[in-house]
């Protein structure tokens, strides 16, 4: 055969693990404990959909943290600690409640899990992973806006949207602003 060929039957799942090691080596990227390399495809899939899910894990993460923080009565020490281990929230109480999927506009977006969650299982773990990694890279990197945010929005029915628009990972309407500004 021809030099294609010969190369094509010289990679091995031996060889595609180690380009995902690196891979993920390089950029930071979480891998499941229990990877397999017949996953790569599907996890690829989900991969793809992180640049347009900062939004909705920007709503997820805020949301939560409103559930479990008084933020109103907090000082900033209080949530800028709750915002560093907030990524690390376990699956069931956070990542497990959203899924990736495609919003009304037909664009993909993290939002709440249907109920009952019907995805299977593997696909609930690259939804949880593909969110996570959005979180640390996302919502971690821009907590001092997130903070701002949070301290200049006040009206709690549009808190998790404002703060999010503020750190600029969600778009927010000028009807949204002009409400909570005043």
């Amino acid at each position: 055969g021809s030099a294609a060929d010969e190369v094509s039957t010289m990679v091995t799942p031996l060889h595609l693990w180690l380009l995902a090691f690196m891979r993920d080596q390089a950029t930071g990227k979480f891998l499941p404990d229990d990877f397999n390399v017949t996953e790569i495809e599907e996890r690829t899939r989900w991969e793809e959909t992180r640049p347009h899910i900062k939004c909705g894990v920007c709503r997820m993460g805020i949301g939560y943290l409103n559930e479990r923080l008084d933020v109103e009565r907090s000082d900033e020490e209080d949530v800028y600690a709750f915002l560093e281990t907030l990524c690390e929230a376990p699956d069931e109480e956070l990542y497990d409640r959203f899924q990736i999927a495609h919003d009304s506009f037909g664009k993909w977006e993290a939002l709440p899990a249907s109920d009952p969650d019907e995805r299977r299982v593997d696909i609930r773990k690259w939804h949880s992973l593909s969110m996570r990694d959005v979180c640390t890279f996302a919502i971690e990197a821009n907590d001092d806006l997130l903070v701002a945010g949070l301290n200049q929005c006040r009206d709690k029915s549009t808190r998790v949207e404002c703060t999010c628009a503020h750190a600029r990972l969600c778009s927010m309407t000028a009807a949204q602003q002009q409400k909570d500004e005043t």
